[in-house]
Order: C-alpha cells, then structure tokens, then sequence
C-alpha cells in the first residue's frame, strides 16, 4: 500500500498542476463532507473484504493507488481514506490508525514532492515553520487536556463539524 500511494501521490500532484483551482476546491469539498458524513452517520457501518490474502493485497494496493491520486489532488493526507481502508481489510481500529499513520507519511512526502516538481511553487519557510509549530502545539493540548475530558464519540462529532465547517466556508468562497 506505501508503494501504490507514493506512486498515486505523484500522479496527483502531476494533474493537479494542470486543473483549475476551482474544480480542486470543490472535490476537497465533497471528500470533507464525505468524511463528515462518515463520521456523523456511517460510522458503524462497515464491509470486510474476505477471501484470502491475495484479494486483500490487490484491494488494498489498487484503492491505495487512487487514494494516493485523490489525497495529493486535494492535499490531504489521506488518512481519511486509508483507515476505513485498513478496517475493511480486517486490521483493528487501533492498529489501522497507526499503519495509516505511517503509510500517510509517505504519501504525503510524495504528494508533496510531486507539486513541488510538477507545479511552479515557492516553499514559504516562515509558513511553514509556523503552521508545524501551531500543529505541534495542538496536538500536545489535545493528548493531553481534551483527550481526558472528551468522549471518543464527542472528540468525532466535533471533528466532523470541524469539517463541515471548513467544507461551508470553502463552498461559500466559491460563490
């Protein structure tokens, strides 16, 4: 799966170079209010691929491959896609958040990379310094405070109006 993301990463970042901004900020639209969707109604609700090991590979590889297209598209990680992915091929939710974490790292190295190369961009360090910053931060309030305060459940649902929100706002910048 790290293999046919990277590979779909780069494919992305190659077409999204040659897309209209517009077009790339409604499909993110849509993958947001599909993941909040998921989140808020469809859940619980799940498929499992069976039929041994090598229909799991060829699933896994194959969508891996249009997630990592669809990801660098969009710039998104691809976590969104990637657990349900590893939930339908039979991994535990635990050990699917960790494995995508790790396969999204490569993913997104190589989506990055791509719009690098493909597209005429800047890297604007002071930006970036500062948003890894912001991120760092959130993450340690979030393990450490809102975690052990927040309900699994209530951490989602905030989550997918987070989404919604930004998906609106995004929508209503179009118009």
């Amino acid at each position: 799966m790290i293999l046919t993301s990277t590979f779909g990463a780069l494919t992305g970042s190659y077409f999204a170079s040659r897309m209209q901004t517009r077009v790339l900020i409604i499909l993110l639209c849509v993958i947001l209010l599909f993941a909040a969707l998921r989140i808020l109604i469809f859940n619980n609700i799940g498929v499992m691929v069976k039929d041994g090991e090598n229909k799991k590979i060829l699933v896994g590889a194959g969508l891996a491959f249009i997630f990592g297209i669809i990801s660098s598209l969009i710039g998104i990680g691809g976590g969104t896609f990637i657990v349900p992915l590893l939930l339908i091929l039979g991994l535990e939710t635990k050990n699917a958040a960790a494995t995508s974490a790790f396969i999204i790292t490569f993913t997104s190295f190589a989506g990055f990379a791509g719009h690098m190369v493909f597209s005429i961009q800047t890297l604007d360090l002071e930006v970036l310094f500062y948003a890894g910053l912001a991120a760092f931060v959130g993450a340690q309030i979030g393990s450490k405070i809102i975690f052990k305060r927040v309900s699994s459940k209530g951490i989602s649902n905030l989550f997918a109006l987070i989404l919604l929100f930004v998906a609106g706002k995004l929508l209503y910048g179009l118009l």
